[in-house]
């Protein structure tokens, strides 16, 4: 006679208010039907490493078990270095014995658990701050896993580039959807024209009729071409890097720029210029240098309504070019210095918003960088350094 099988006892996760997740043994059955399902199975591991939050598993000691993609993509570990591995060795050393302390009192308790913000490092070092929910897993009323629900709330390393790619698509997603509600009205005044032309005789249009067309048609006209311009300027912004790159004399450049501006600019500005770069070249698109430098200075002139000095010089540092521009007008505030570069920032009536944007990806495609320093009614300095050649390319 066969040996009766031995019954496998069932997990039971604790109730947690915090995750929600509350299975009776009706559910737990049913739950079992489902994974042994193979295509519900299928399904539910998709999800699993589909989630954009951390999903992991470790044993009451911390000991990592399982975990999603995007929890060894965020700790830079695959999943057999996971497993020889435990949560308190990814803490800072001062972090690790409270840790330690908290686990053996969680697994033991039996109230609801909250989550537990905590900072770990990732297989290149660098300090994450995340915030866990963990759910205890019970087998035969003892704790025998535990179910750890994170999300990644910040890398507290300064210069992560990771955080610095997400700020700019969150930057240029937020302009998109501000450049289109502006094409939206813009084209308002258009179509309201094309509609009246439609609901007219053009041959014996009436004297009111032309009149109405004619007050409306330079409207029309105007907010067109700022969608020109506006498109114009969203394209640039999207050009890939290396577009149509050459080598440009910077001093004949820069000194073409000054006298282009100096005859735009109003007559109670001053332009004063002093360029010390001789023989230095730089790699890059030219018309995107040219707009993206003479943005700056636009920006400057429109800093100064009353009039004021507009001052450039340039000066060589090693293999680098630094370019300086200073203007004596109004200065930004503190609070919105970060975000000058950001697209769609702007504090003038009659701005888009791009034209730093530009200025800042222009710059960069050069591999380039574009820093400030003004202070409010003291006037304003940018400072845009890039690496030279001595010998064009």
């Amino acid at each position: 006679m066969a040996a009766k099988p031995k019954e496998q006892p069932s997990y039971q996760p604790r109730t947690s208010k915090v995750s929600g997740l509350a299975l009776r043994p009706a559910q737990l059955n049913k739950f079992k039907d489902v994974l042994e399902d193979g295509e519900l199975a299928n399904l539910l591991n998709a999800l699993f490493h589909g989630s954009r939050e951390l999903v992991f598993f470790s044993d009451c000691t911390g000991r990592f078990l399982h975990a999603n993609n995007r929890t060894m993509e965020a700790l830079g570990y695959s999943i057999d270095e996971l497993r020889r591995t435990d949560l308190q060795s990814l803490l800072p050393i001062e972090h690790m014995m409270s840790f330690m302390h908290d686990l053996a009192d969680l697994v033991h308790r039996t109230d609801p658990d909250n989550p537990r913000r905590f900072i770990v490092r990732s297989k290149s070092m660098e300090k994450l701050l995340i915030e866990a929910t963990p759910i205890i897993l019970v087998r035969d009323n003892n704790p025998e896993a535990i179910l750890w629900h994170a999300q990644l709330l910040q890398n507290l390393d300064g210069n992560d580039e990771c955080r610095q790619k997400e700020r700019e698509l969150e930057a240029v997603a937020e302009a998109s959807s501000r450049a289109a509600h502006d094409i939206k009205n813009l084209l308002t005044c258009p179509n309201s024209v094309l509609e009246m032309l439609k609901n007219i005789d053009l041959e014996n249009p009436s004297p009111k009729q032309l009149s109405i067309i004619r007050k409306n048609i330079d409207g029309a006209i105007e907010s067109v071409q700022k969608v020109i311009r506006l498109t114009a300027d969203m394209m640039l912004l999207a050009r890939p890097k290396n577009a149509q790159f050459q080598s440009v004399e910077l001093k004949s450049f820069m000194a073409y720029l000054v006298m282009r501006v100096s005859a735009l600019k109003p007559q109670n500005i001053e332009v004063d210029y002093d360029f010390d770069c001789s023989d230095c070249f730089v790699h890059c698109d030219r018309q995107m240098l040219d707009r993206g430098i003479t943005n700056v200075f636009l920006n400057a002139i429109e800093a100064m309504p009353c009039g004021g000095k507009l001052t450039v010089t340039t000066r060589k540092a090693e293999d680098n070019l630094i370019i300086l521009i200073r203007d004596t007008g109004c200065g930004i505030s503190k609070a919105d210095l970060p975000k000058i570069f950001d697209p769609y920032v702007t504090t003038k009536k009659e701005g888009t918003g791009l034209g730093l944007a530009i200025a800042k990806k222009a710059i960069k495609d050069c591999d380039g960088t574009i820093a400030v320093d003004s202070c409010c009614g003291a006037g304003t300095t940018f400072k845009i350094t890039v690496p030279v050649t001595p010998k064009a390319l």
